[in-house]
This record gives C-alpha cells, structure tokens and sequence, in this order.
C-alpha cells in the first residue's frame, strides 16, 4: 500500500527564507532530510487555507494534517499539524494525499502580537507557531514517495547519519486529493473592546446619576 514520508525538521531562522536568501537552490536533494528532527510515514488528512486581511492586504496561510503511521525518527504523536508557508506563489486548491517530504522546520521566533487580533480565532501568529513543512533553506521543497523501499532506504539513512546513492522510487501510485478547506477568522477583540467601553460608559453614567440624586 502506498504510503507518504513525511519529515519534520527543527531549523530555527532569525528572518524568513524569502529575505535572507540571495538566490535560489537548484541543487536540493532527498538527502536534505537528515537535517530534521523528526521523519515519519504518514498520509495528508486534512488541508485549510486561512484569509487575513482586507482585500488590500489579504494574506493566505495554510494548514496541513498528517496521520502518522510509522514514526522513523524523533517522538510524534498519531496526528501532526503543519504551518505551510508559501511565499512563491498561491496556494492550491487540493492537495495530493499520497504526500510530498513534508518537512518541518521549528516555527520562527514569536513575534508581538498586535493588539487588535488578540481575540482573533484562527490567529496567525499561532498558526505560524507550529512546525513548518521542511524545505531546505532557499531550495526548492522535496518530495519522496513513501513505498516500502523508499522507506527502508530512508531509515538506512538515518542509522547511517549520511545518504548513500540508493535510487529512490518516484511512482506515487494511488493518489487521492484533499480539498482545502477555506476559513475566515473570526475576530472577536472588536467586540470586546465595544462591550467593555460600553460597560465603562454605562458605568459612569451611573456613578452620575447617583451623584446628582437628592
């Protein structure tokens, strides 16, 4: 049955990819997976496309699911959440459910939040606290096919520390695609921020009323 390796990757960046680098990788290959953390076998369960912002500056960010079914490296649970940052271009519409090397790097260093999407549900700057899909740093993003040999060459790799020049598989097989699920977050800081002015108003008014009383 096919399966999907899926890597998990802890690279921590002061700047986002598409500032620091100067030009582009064209010489990415499978053996960048050594770099993570963690690599699993796993499939593409569910995919959303979240939509910030006005129509001036609207801002995508996506979401992608994977169940775990054979951790190779690093400790995972049976589900795994993944910040896909795309800088180069739109996101698409489904996904392939047989999965790419979905690599994850640590999540940037938490930036500030502003103050009006504090209440903002989903919320960006969570979102881009979860691991990010592994891509070597301004490379290209890397996909292996998940097949029992590709599988067992993976895990030579990893006890070995190094890649050798085994062949990997590039035939996916069955391939089944995941429709995005898009969301508009909800942000509720606007309305706290109304009841709360409200509440100090009505309270106010109170205490003058009271006041001018006999």
């Amino acid at each position: 049955m096919f399966r999907s390796i899926v890597i998990v990757a802890s690279l921590a960046l002061t700047s986002q990819p598409a500032l620091a680098c100067i030009e582009y990788r064209f010489d990415s290959d499978e053996s960048d997976i050594l770099s993570a953390d963690a690599i699993f076998v796993g499939r593409l369960i569910d995919y959303e496309i979240i939509t910030f912002g006005g129509d001036l500056d609207q801002e995508d960010a996506a979401v992608l699911t994977f169940e775990v079914d054979q951790v190779l490296k690093g400790k995972l649970g049976g589900e795994v959440t993944l910040y896909w940052e795309n800088y180069a271009f739109a996101y698409p519409d489904s996904a392939s459910s047989f999965v790419e090397i979905v690599g994850v790097q640590s999540p940037y260093p938490k930036q500030p939040e502003d103050f009006w999407n504090l209440a903002q549900v989903p919320n960006l700057t969570a979102i881009r606290s979860e691991p990010r899909i592994f891509r070597p740093l301004c490379g290209a993003s890397i996909t292996i096919v998940g097949t029992d040999a590709n599988v067992e060459n993976v895990a030579s790799w990893i006890a070995k520390g190094a890649a050798d020049d085994a062949v990997l598989e590039e035939t996916a097989g069955s391939v089944e695609e995941v429709t995005a699920r898009r969301t508009v977050p909800v942000n509720f800081t606007y309305l706290i921020v109304t009841i709360a002015a409200l509440t100090l108003l009505g309270s106010a008014a109170a205490a003058f009323n009271r006041r001018q009383s006999p």
